[in-house]
């Protein structure tokens, strides 16, 4: 343990100066993001009153928006305002709409969530940019570094569930939502005190806060456009519509980059679409967590642990939980992984991640298996296991697609590549209820043959979802050999039209 510590520690300390500032900052703007996720439906059932299936709705709609609109937050800070003034606006939006969340109305909590979504898709993508741009010259560091990242957003995470959650119950919601404010607030002072340190990474054009009047103009638009027409489709319901629109204007701009690009920069395209599409692949089934998985644990486990029965929900704190303790083993293992072609290493920890996610899987089959041949409920054990599998699966693969990203995208785009990657986890989000509609339980589960009629049932899903994980490894791979034939035909014509001019 001392030496996965020290390991830790070591990797943490010789990080660039700014990468800590970048840090501290998206902690706190997770915080506020899952203060609100935590908190949302309980609010909107308990003190505004409101049926599920409008909570169910507008929490759907705000989780579609915080990923989508990264693809346009990301596409303006590349080509318009610069990385700084896109982050700093996305701060202040995402306090302001916790601060309208503290006014206990409908309307102000739309408006709220909007803003908030706005904020969050000029931030994201410009954060995640940022330290990518701060390994340009240590690209052995990037995934490691894009590890720590991931782990500290799950700090966040966890802290936020943690403390809201008391606070929302103790105190009142209000109190919670102000709380996430201020600690976002104090990350925006954070960035403005340390952003210094990243001067030497960015030029004057991607960090200058004063933008000409032109650009102000358009910012300030398209900002409160985004806002209003948010706004409008929460209320409306129409997020699945917007979903649509929006991944067929992605895929025009993708067309039109293809045209617009040389053979390398096609190339990179290429190898950023297909990780985004292992991304989604993965996050499809990572998402089971909140829908099918959670049905099977609710149904199908035994929670009761002496005279004790655990809350369903209480499952949740155990992915951040894992996430946190073996995120320095996962590291550390990860770090032996070792090549001159970091793209091929990028993919390989891919594959690795997809098979691992699967086998977390297989453990739920087991599960589901004693329920059908022994007519015996699971115990908690399947799911604590399973549960720490899972996050292992998840830093080997999410962080890692990121940093592929940010090491392959064409300068210059990097934040539309980094929205690309958010669009993927909107769409993928949405597919994950497609998909686990299959997992429907439609008959009265209320003696041991409904229960094991059950169990056959979301064992047959979590076989799908096990064997698709694993062919989508096999096509990681095989985009490896891909990448390594063309690398090496490229290096061969190199070498003969060097040895014709000779």
């Amino acid at each position: 343990m001392n030496v996965i510590t020290n390991h830790f520690t070591s990797k943490l300390s010789n990080q660039p100066h700014g990468f800590y500032t970048l840090l501290y900052t998206e902690i706190c703007e997770l915080f506020g993001q899952f203060g609100i996720t935590a908190l949302l439906v309980l609010y909107m059932t308990s003190i505004l009153k409101t049926a599920d299936t409008t909570a169910f709705a507008c929490y759907g709609a705000f989780t579609a928006f915080i990923y989508a609109i990264p693809l346009l937050g990301g596409y303006f800070a590349d080509r318009i305002s610069g990385f700084k003034p896109a982050l700093l606006i996305g701060i202040i939006l995402m306090t302001a709409g916790n601060l309208c969340l503290i006014i206990p109305s409908m309307h102000m909590l739309y408006f709220g969530l909007a803003i908030f979504s706005v904020g969050s898709g000029f931030f994201t993508p410009t954060i995640t940019a940022m330290v990518g741009r701060l390994y340009a010259q240590h690209e052995q560091k990037r995934d490691n570094a894009f590890i720590l990242y991931y782990i500290a957003k799950n700090i966040g995470a966890l802290f936020a569930t943690l403390l809201c959650s008391y606070v929302a119950t103790s105190f009142g919601y209000n109190y919670a939502f102000l709380i996430s404010a201020i600690i976002m607030l104090s990350g925006y002072f954070v960035f403005t005190k340390g952003s210094h340190r990243l001067q030497p990474y960015f030029s004057d054009k991607t960090t200058a806060i004063t933008l000409p009047a032109k650009k102000n103009i358009i910012l300030i638009a398209v900002t409160a456009g985004l806002i209003i027409l948010t706004s409008a489709v929460m209320i409306s319901h129409l997020s699945n519509m917007l979903m649509v629109v929006v991944s067929v204007a992605a895929a025009m701009v993708i067309l039109n980059l293809y045209r617009k690009f040389n053979a390398t920069d096609r190339s990179k395209l290429s190898l950023i679409l297909a990780a985004v599409a292992m991304m989604m692949i993965f996050s499809i089934f990572l998402g089971e967590g909140g829908t099918t998985l959670n049905l099977f644990i609710e149904r199908i486990i035994d929670r009761t642990v002496g005279s004790y029965t655990i809350p369903p929900s209480m499952f949740y704190a155990l992915d951040p939980f894992f996430m946190i303790v073996l995120g320095t083993v996962v590291m550390a293992a990860l770090d032996k992984v070792k090549g001159n072609d970091q793209t091929i290493i990028g993919y390989f920890k891919i594959a690795i991640g997809l098979v691992v996610l699967s086998i977390g899987f297989l453990v739920f089959i087991a599960a589901a298996g004693v329920m059908i041949h022994r007519a015996v409920q699971p115990s908690v054990g399947y799911v604590i296991l399973a549960y720490a599998i899972f996050p292992v699966a998840e830093l080997s693969i999410m962080p890692i697609v990121i940093s592929l990203i940010t090491r392959i995208a064409p300068r210059g785009y990097e934040g539309f590549m980094i929205g690309l990657y958010m669009l993927g986890n909107a769409i993928a989000s949405y597919l994950t209820g497609t998909f686990s509609s299959l997992g429907n339980i439609n008959f009265a589960m209320n003696n041991s043959t409904g229960l094991i009629h059950a169990a056959k049932v979301y064992q047959h899903v979590f076989i799908l979802s096990a064997a698709i994980l694993f062919l989508s490894a096999v096509v990681s791979c095989l985009i490896i050999v891909v990448y390594k034939n063309s690398t090496l035909r490229k290096n061969n014509e190199i070498a003969a039209l060097e040895t014709s001019e000779i």
